[in-house]
């Protein structure tokens, strides 16, 4: 009788260990999308010089580069987490309801002008998400970048 229940606790925790590592399997690949997606983002409004959620040309480069990562973390009414960081020394450019990209956009990032009148940067946040069917929509995490200070000779 001891015996079998020696062996029935090696075996959960062999796969206890197992889930952890699995769990850790599954941040990781949700991270480096996440990341991978700000980056792109962030390349995208250097190469623009600009962040305009007016152009189409930006936006529409910017959707079918995370369409092309296979990003498919969607909004799901009003991000509020974009919402609280609008503050005074952050201005909240994308998603705004103030209208501007004419195309359909169902992807979550957020995108800030930060900085002076003559010296401004951007800030791209984008988001990690489990799809897991019970608890996957709790568990949503920020992953933060910046461009390079941008700087207009007026």
């Amino acid at each position: 009788m001891k015996e079998s229940i020696a062996q029935a606790f090696i075996l959960d925790l062999i796969l206890f260990f197992f889930g952890l590592l699995v769990l850790l399997l599954f941040g990781s690949i949700n991270y480096s999308k996440a990341y991978k997606v700000k980056n792109r983002i962030i390349t995208i409004i250097e190469k623009y010089g600009t962040f305009d959620a007016t152009n189409n040309d930006l936006m529409n480069e910017i959707h079918e580069n995370l369409k092309n990562a296979g990003y498919s973390v969607e909004k799901q009414g009003e991000n509020k987490y974009c919402k609280d960081r609008n503050t005074t020394d952050s201005k909240l450019l994308y998603p705004t309801t103030a209208g501007g990209y004419s195309g359909r956009s169902h992807y979550n990032f957020c995108v800030f002008e930060r900085g002076q009148a003559n010296s401004k940067y951007y800030q791209v946040i984008a988001f990690m998400k489990f799809d897991i069917p019970v608890i996957g929509g709790f568990l949503e995490f920020p992953v933060r970048g910046e461009t390079k200070a941008m700087y207009s000779l007026n």
